[in-house]
């Protein structure tokens, strides 16, 4: 994938927009909902014998679950790009990257940091990860704010 985007720089390189003309390159082969890359996911990882399970979080955004979303992104291909997709050679290559170097993942910095739904959204310093068992329980800890450590003290 990193090919495809170094290619797609110098596609555009190769192919200036005439002056005062505006080009955007939409630079995508393929489109992916979450569901449908966390399923891609969970199949990979079932083949290398890993038990995984998809948790379902709420969607902090302001839009609706399922919404038409159709980006064109025609013109490198037809300025030349020849697309890497992806395979499950390229999955079971990022899953072993992913295992190889867990132990560098902070897994509370993947979840959502800003509720879109409020109009105000206070600063999170502790995070952690929700257990099966506490799923009903807020995933996130907040700071508490001045005035409610000032009521407390």
């Amino acid at each position: 994938m990193r090919r495809d985007t170094v290619r797609c720089v110098e596609i555009a390189c190769h192919h200036p927009a005439n002056r005062g003309e505006c080009r955007v390159y939409n630079q995508f082969t393929e489109q992916f909902s979450v569901m449908d890359l966390a399923r891609l996911t969970e199949a990979a990882a079932r083949k290398m014998g890993l038990t995984v399970e998809i948790d379902h979080i709420p969607d902090p955004r302001v839009e609706a679950e399922q919404h038409y979303y159709n980006a064109k992104h025609s013109k490198l291909m037809e300025l030349g790009l020849q697309p890497h997709y992806l395979s499950d050679s390229l999955l079971d290559s990022l899953m072993n990257i992913a295992i190889r170097y867990r132990d560098r993942v902070d897994a509370s910095l993947m979840l959502p940091q800003v509720n879109w739904r409020e109009p105000k959204n206070e600063r999170r310093t502790q995070m952690s990860m929700p257990t099966k068992s506490s799923a009903a329980e807020p995933r996130v800890e907040h700071a508490m704010s001045r005035e409610a450590k000032a009521e407390k003290a």
